[in-house]
């Protein structure tokens, strides 16, 4: 401002001027005061030191594909952090996932953390860091001494001198294969590994004339490396377990190896004068033989002639002598441990030397069958006895192979490998996809197809909305129009109709308000197989999670409810390898918090995308379900108590291959069942009683489906699923089968996104009864439960083949042959054959459908002509019989010194199309497989 000549300053411009200053001034001071007081706070890595140590694997030894476990190391050098030790697993080039742990460590501390994590690729070794608060305080980048390729052997050795095993290192194990699979296997170039693959002459009716001789890597165990995690042990084929103290191992990894054996692995026992301390702790489904004395022998001819070479022993081997558990007969009459030997073997001296392992040796090796035998010695004194347990195999040695005199026998590496060729065969474990990426089947995928099927039970109110857009489309068109029109107050329309569509707007939200899903949906499927004998519930789940959002996903449930997952679930997988070998580093798509509860996190989640876990469990149940059975003039009559606290919904039993509905039992109830077995009410294949109970799975457009078809085939689905393989294990055999279903909460305790989600709930209730014959007891076996086999020369000459579990397919004259093996210990006073002939369902339905689009449809079915046979082993002659017969006369004639009978049918003339017929439709008719019923006194 300008007066008299002069600039006069604003009052109020020198206030804040002495503002500023007075601000500025208080800021330096402060400043310097911050300066030199001493520092309160930290970075991420300030004073943290954090030294990490990794052991990995077995002995650095770990299989590709498979679960190893990290030994991780944590020296503390600096100040108090809380973190976690993470590992990188590279699922594929361009995707990974992180595995952690929660980790404190207090200053100057020295933790061991144990971390299982899978091995997916050797392209590339793993990544371990130290992260407090998302910032890396250590890393280090771990690589293996040696990855095993998946199509090699391991054995696990577990004793008190692992090192009396180690020519056990790259010993070729025969492996019976299929011909197309003899090819040499692909393995991942950058393991450094290459086994040899040597194929040897067997018999040509077994496995098309080839095995496979795989190259096996010996790892050494003890019990602190003893896996306790299924998913680690599954790296292993093998185990051999020998003079060990096996009370020293934990009920976990007992648990862990007796699972390990019936999902397919191959346990060897080695015994002798230490058997007590290698048997005793075993779980008691892994102790098949039972232990009588012990006992020294010196006629060993039996291992030398199993080896192809002499055993020559002064001192004696130390055995066991007991019960196998299994009747057993040498049907052939020769030792079941000879080995027929090639011209050229047969030329040397018994006590000559066992050729060179990695010369190539052609012979025939005989086929190890799925059956428990005596494999080496006598049922008097068994030397190696083979047992079936669920899909995998107990090799029982009665003595020690790991001390004198077997341990310095020159014949010990040729008997390994005989011996080993008795192993169950995994060959399908683990699969490569991409480039030198290796993936196990062993996954937690269970009954995934019905997960993904969540009940409809959210429907919108389709015929409210259909109104709703009807009227409105009435009201704002005519009606509208007209009442303006009438009031002369058309001009008010652009006010009226904006209001009317919104008053329908929110008429038909609200109206679907509830079908809304603000939650995330979990969908659980389980099989809840019911063991009587052993009072105990094996639970198998599967679940699909759904994230009613798009985004991140998080699971969180107790360390407890045993939940297993599959961290390379991704709908691309993607394999990327730049010129110079390198892949991308890849983005992080998952994480698994190893805490209590734990946390698993998957990212990028779209809406609706299926994610799938699995869990397992047992239960204890105190009484039997199926109280009484007995089945007497074609009538069953059962008593079925519902003991356990599931209600047990469209029940329905199996005997043989007849199929009986029950109906609903809940909790608590009984229910007495008296069926007549030849009743229309029966049904004779699972496919007919499914769809006279829950409908076809399809209707053409021509037929409508009823009102509840989607319930009802999703209902058809689950028991299809969950108890088709079930029923096809007891299929022919003397056994009951109860099966339902069940809609209840199983009761696993799991949050998504930190919430309860909505939860459904499928399960499947199965157990079986053995029919149990008490000698002395009359017993009738109706049809079904004992099927035919179907003479393989009949195939052979193209007279037929077999066209389902039912039937033949007929396609030429001549002789179909039938034998059925009749169950030990039966004494059969009368026995009756049926033969049929047999239309498949999709036939009928073929012709229903045509029929339903035209109704003048001409169809025929051509009949051909049979004449049937039943063979008279005495006379050795076949006589014929009427297509349903009985005999109660001579009838041991009939039946041979192995328990069997044999039936023909003969076919003398196949139908033919007639010239000049106008039907729209021909079909042949199938000959089904002749039906057997016994009635006879127990021996």
């Amino acid at each position: 401002m300008i007066r008299n000549n002069k600039i006069v300053k604003p009052a109020l411009f020198s206030n804040k001027i002495k503002m500023i200053r007075i601000a500025v001034f208080i800021l330096i001071i402060l400043n310097t005061m911050v300066m030199f007081l001493p520092l309160a706070t930290y970075s991420a890595a300030s004073d943290a030191d954090v030294e990490i140590e990794v052991k990995a694997g077995f002995n650095g030894v770990a299989r590709l594909g498979s679960y190893t476990p990290y030994r991780i190391l944590l020296i503390n050098k600096g100040r108090t952090v809380n973190g976690e030790i993470q590992i990188e697993v590279k699922i594929d080039s361009e995707n990974k996932a992180i595995i952690s742990k929660p980790v404190s460590l207090p200053e100057g501390s020295i933790k061991e953390i144990v971390i299982n994590a899978p091995i997916f690729t050797a392209r590339k070794g793993g990544k371990i860091r130290f992260v407090e608060k998302n910032k890396s305080i250590k890393e280090i980048e771990y690589s293996f001494t040696k990855l095993i390729p998946p199509n090699m052997k391991t054995i696990g050795i577990l004793s008190a001198d692992n090192s009396v095993y180690s020519f056990l290192n790259g010993t070729m194990i025969p492996q019976p294969i299929n011909p197309a699979l003899a090819e040499k296997i692909a393995i991942a170039r950058s393991a450094g590994v290459y086994p040899t693959v040597e194929i040897v002459k067997i018999k040509d009716e077994v496995f098309d004339g080839s095995v496979n001789r795989v190259e096996s890597v010996l790892i050494p165990l003890d019990g602190s490396d003893f896996p306790d995690d299924m998913k680690v042990m599954q790296s292993f084929d093998i185990l051999i377990i020998s003079n060990y103290d096996t009370g020293m191992l934990s009920a976990q990894q007992l648990k862990t190896l007796e699972k390990w054996v019936e999902e397919g692995g191959t346990l060897v026992i080695g015994t002798g004068i230490n058997w007590n301390k290698v048997y005793s702790s075993l779980p008691q489904s892994l102790k098949r033989f039972s232990v009588k004395d012990t006992a020294v022998i010196k006629e060993l001819d039996n291992l030398g002639k199993f080896a192809g070479t002499s055993f020559n022993n002064d001192f004696g081997l130390n055995i066991i002598t007991g019960q196998i558990g299994f009747e057993y007969e040498n049907q052939n009459g020769k030792q079941p441990d000879e080995y027929p030997q090639d011209k050229d073997s047969e030329k040397q001296s018994y006590e000559a030397q066992q050729p060179d392992e990695k010369q190539q040796v052609e012979r025939q090796i005989s086929y190890s069958p799925n059956i428990n035998e005596i494999i080496i010695g006598t049922e008097n004194q068994p030397l190696a006895v083979k047992y079936i347990h669920g899909y995998g195999r107990i090799l029982f040695l009665t003595f020690d192979p790991g001390m004198d005199p077997f341990a310095s026998w020159k014949g010990k590496q040729a008997f390994w490998e005989n011996l080993l060729f008795h192993s169950s065969i995994n060959s399908n474990n683990f699969y490569e996809r991409g480039s030198g990426y290796y993936y196990s089947n062993y996954n937690s995928a269970y009954y995934s197809y019905l997960t993904d099927q969540v009940p409809e039970d959210r429907k919108p109110p389709f015929l409210l909305m259909f109104i709703a857009v009807a009227s409105y489309i009435v009201i704002v068109g005519p009606l509208l129009y007209v009442i303006l029109r009438k009031k002369d107050r058309r001009e008010i329309s652009w006010i009226l109709i904006p209001a009317i569509s919104l008053l329908y707007t929110f008429i038909i939200y609200l109206a679907g308000f509830k079908t809304r899903y603000n939650a995330p949906v979990l969908n659980v499927v389980s099989l809840i197989e019911i063991d009587m004998e052993n009072q105990k519930a094996e639970i198998t789940t599967g679940m699909g999670i759904f994230n009613n959002k798009r985004g991140n996903l998080a699971l969180s449930y107790p360390e407890k409810e045993n939940i297993e997952f599959d961290i390379t679930q991704l709908d691309n997988r993607s394999f990327v390898v730049y010129s110079d070998g390198r892949e991308p580093d890849g983005k992080v798509v998952s994480k698994i918090v190893l805490s209590d509860p734990i946390i698993y996190e998957l990212y990028d989640v779209s809406m609706w995308e299926p994610k799938y876990i699995s869990a397992s469990k047992t239960e204890v149940f105190a009484d039997e379900i199926i109280s009484s059975v007995s089945i007497s003039d074609g009538r069953i009559k059962a008593e079925i108590n519902n003991t356990t606290k599931y209600d047990l919904i469209d029940a329905f039993m199996t005997i043989g291959s007849n199929f009986i509905y029950i109906g609903d039992i809940f909790s608590g109830e009984e229910k007495i069942i008296n069926v007549d077995l030849n009743s229309e009410n029966v049904y004779k294949t699972f496919e007919e009683y499914l769809d006279a109970q829950y409908g076809r799975t399809s209707y053409p457009s021509n037929i409508k489906p009823p009102e509840d078809f989607p319930e009802k085939r999703r209902k058809r689905t689950a028991i299809s699923n969950l108890f088709g393989a079930k029923y096809l294990e007891i299929k022919g055999q003397a056994k009951i089968g109860l099966f339902a279903l069940n809609y209840q909460d199983i009761g696993y305790d799991i949050k998504v996104n930190g919430q309860e989600p909505i939860q459904y709930y499928t399960n499947g209730i199965f157990t079986i009864l053995e029919m149990n014959f008490e000698k002395g007891q009359i017993f009738e076996i109706p049809a079904g439960i004992i099927l035919p086999q179907v003479s393989q020369d009949n195939i052979e000459q193209d007279v037929a083949r077999v066209y389902d579990d039912n039937s033949v397919d007929v396609i030429d004259k001549g002789d179909i042959d039938f034998i059925f093996d009749i169950p030990d210990g039966l004494y059969t006073e009368e026995f009756s054959l049926k033969f049929d002939t047999y239309i498949p369902l999709h036939i009928k339905y073929t012709i229903e459908n045509m029929k339903q689009r035209n109704s003048n449809l001409q169809a025929q079915i051509l009949q051909n002509k049979y004449e049937y046979y039943l063979y008279n082993w005495t006379l050795g002659k076949w006589e014929r019989i009427q297509d349903n017969h009985t005999q109660t006369e001579n009838v041991k004639q009939y039946i041979d010194e192995n328990n069997r009978i044999k039936v023909r049918v003969k076919v003398i003339e196949i139908a033919q199309i007639e010239p000049g017929n106008n039907y729209n439709y021909v079909e042949t008719e199938r000959l089904a497989f002749p039906e057997l019923s016994l009635k006879g006194v127990v021996k």
